[in-house]
């Protein structure tokens, strides 16, 4: 009997630590809505985890408008594929199969099942959460392939096409500080660079910067590319108002001091055969992220009760 009653004991025990072991595994609980979306504590945890370690003086303010703003961007792309990919879903058979496959990549580019439970552990993520994020990352890429076809990113061959039209231009850059070691303006150094250059349209732009003012930080730069709503709006408005080779910009102020640029010949090769993977992948990118904030401000993040007692400052 007394031995019965131990091992009745200890049975009730490990029933008791499983039950608290489990309750204290929040990963899949819900902690609050995003839309019509539930968000589960990992997901919290991951984006805290994530913004504290690249800014581990943050506040709990900002934590928390931060990891807000990168949930509803993370639901933005299910909202976007609800409309333009109804028949698609990070749920279905079709994405099982391609998150298993991406998960058997994983397992075999890390190393083995060991290696990736510890990068999990490193990245604050869950197996089940980065099914998800895989499959959310899926949808992106499939709702860029819908909302690109028949525009002008639609491919490498779509964006030259487009670029040939008058919607890149190369250029010299050249700047002046705002002021010399000795805090004098060097504007009117800048000014006087201009003249020289617009009276010799010939002139090398290196030839004419002196020894003091390249001491003083003047520099021109190598010829560059500038695109249509790409880049610094002050710079490329300049340029494309550059209609001939050797044309001269205004000298233009910024914050970090004074620009000249010169219009030079230009190579499309290079253009084609070196900048234009990059180049579609920015313009892809400024334009899907667009598209997100305007669904993302439309999604409001809501706690529940659990996610409202939560301090993000203190996840574990």
């Amino acid at each position: 009997m007394k031995q019965t009653a131990k091992l009745g004991a200890l049975l009730l025990a490990g029933l008791v630590l499983l039950a608290l072991t489990a309750c204290a595994d929040h990963s899949e609980e819900p902690v609050g809505s995003c839309g019509p979306y539930e968000i589960l504590y990992e997901e919290l945890r991951y984006h805290t985890m994530t913004y504290r370690e690249e800014h581990p003086d943050c506040s709990e303010e900002e934590l928390q408008a931060a990891v807000r703003q990168e949930l509803a961007e993370q639901y933005a792309i299910l909202e976007l594929a609800a409309e333009y990919l109804p028949n698609q879903s990070i749920d279905s058979e079709s994405m099982v199969t391609l998150v298993d496959q991406a998960m058997e990549g994983a397992k075999e580019s890390l190393g083995g099942k060991s290696a990736l439970k510890d990068y999990l552990k490193e990245n604050y993520l869950t197996e089940h959460l980065l099914r998800r994020l895989l499959a959310i990352t899926q949808m992106q890429i499939d709702l860029e392939t819908r909302l690109f076809a028949g525009t002008e990113l639609e491919s490498e061959e779509t964006l030259l096409t487009w670029l040939d039209e008058g919607n890149y231009v190369r250029v010299r850059r050249i700047y002046f500080p705002l002021t010399d070691a000795n805090g004098n303006s060097m504007r009117e150094q800048a000014e006087e660079l201009r003249t020289a250059l617009v009276d010799d349209r010939n002139a090398d732009p290196d030839d004419l910067i002196s020894a003091e003012q390249a001491a003083a930080g003047a520099v021109c730069y190598q010829s560059e590319f500038l695109f249509r709503n790409m880049g610094d709006e002050l710079l490329t408005e300049a340029a494309f108002r550059l209609w001939q080779v050797g044309d001269v910009s205004n000298v233009l102020e910024a914050a970090d001091g004074y620009y000249l640029l010169v219009r030079v010949e230009d190579d499309r090769e290079a253009l084609e055969n070196y900048q234009l993977p990059t180049v579609l992948d920015r313009y892809r990118s400024d334009r899907f992220d667009e598209w997100i904030a305007e669904a993302a401000g439309t999604l409001e993040v809501t706690w529940n009760e659990f996610g409202s007692g939560l301090l993000l400052t203190e996840l574990k």
